[in-house]
């Protein structure tokens, strides 16, 4: 299990002001010699699927297996759907992620977030969030896809 601890930054509470966000990488499943990219995720409990920003997608040239409508608050519009490998740094485990693209908001891409772990990939973990102490753990349970 990791533990992340967020602490407080000029008596701000990061956990509670900007949420979850921890390291992971993201690699393309049907190019292994291409090298993984280095990104931040944000826990997203409010959000049914996984994301990843378009343009990571593309650098990485993720496989699109899919076109499909995607809802937000303000509108719904089709999407890529990409599929790749995600490693939540030091968990030990890889997810089979199938995500949408997306262009994430530049309040998100200012603190380098490229990714939107939805309950889809957290269906697959356990996870405890402890807002006193400012401290997440997460786990992958089960067994690699």
């Amino acid at each position: 299990m990791e533990e992340y601890r967020f602490g407080h930054r000029h008596g701000r509470n990061i956990l509670l002001e900007e949420g979850p966000c921890i390291p992971v990488s993201v690699f393309n499943f049907l190019q292994a010699e291409l090298p993984g990219c280095d990104v931040y995720a944000l826990i997203d409990t409010g959000t049914t699927f996984t994301a990843i920003n378009d343009t990571v997608a593309k650098d990485l040239e993720l496989n699109v297996i899919d076109r499909l409508p995607i809802g937000s608050v303000h509108s719904t519009e089709k999407r890529n759907i990409y599929s790749f490998r995600l490693a939540i740094n030091n968990v030990g485990s890889f997810f089979a992620v199938k995500a949408a693209g997306l262009l994430l908001p530049q309040t998100f891409r200012d603190r380098g977030i490229d990714v939107l772990i939805g309950r889809d990939t957290l269906s697959q973990c356990l996870m405890t969030y402890s807002g006193p102490e400012s401290v997440l753990t997460l786990a992958k349970v089960g067994t690699d896809e």
